[in-house]
C-alpha cells in the first residue's frame, strides 16, 4: 500500500501523484465541432483574446472559451453577427466551417440585414 506522502506529492504539473486527472475525462466529451474550433485557433496561432478582438468584438475571450469547452452551441448559441465575427476572426467561408465542424452555418445576412444569398444554406 502507498504511503500518504506518495498520494499528497505534487507532481511538476501542479497534480497529485497516485490520483487520476478528472481534465482527461472532459476531454473526451467534448464534441468534434469544440475540438475542431480550437485546433483551428492554434493552428493561426492566436490566443482566445485574438480571437475576441478578431471577431470585431462581438466576441470576448469568455465567449470563445466557452466554445472551444462545447458549453456554447456556435450555430444555436450565438448571434447571426457573433458566429460571423467568429468565423471572420478564424479565417473561414461558412462553407470551410461547415466542413470542417459539420455544423451548418443557418443564415448569413448583410449588414443591411438583407440575407446573402451567397452563404444561405437550403
Amino acid at each position: 500500500m502507498p504511503s500518504l506522502s506518495v498520494l499528497t506529492k505534487r507532481t511538476a504539473w501542479g497534480y497529485f501523484e497516485g490520483i487520476p486527472r478528472k481534465a482527461s475525462a472532459r476531454v473526451l466529451d467534448l464534441p468534434k465541432w469544440a475540438m475542431v474550433i480550437r485546433t483551428r485557433r492554434e493552428q493561426l496561432k492566436l490566443s482566445q483574446e485574438q480571437v475576441a478582438g478578431d471577431s470585431g468584438d462581438v466576441l470576448n475571450q469568455t465567449t470563445v472559451s466557452r466554445i472551444e469547452r462545447g458549453l456554447v452551441h456556435p450555430t444555436e448559441d450565438l448571434s447571426a453577427s457573433e458566429l460571423d465575427g467568429l468565423l471572420r476572426a478564424l479565417r473561414w467561408t461558412p462553407e470551410e466551417f461547415y466542413q470542417a465542424t459539420g455544423l451548418e452555418v443557418p443564415l448569413v445576412y448583410r449588414p443591411s440585414g438583407e440575407p446573402r444569398e451567397d452563404v444561405v444554406r437550403s
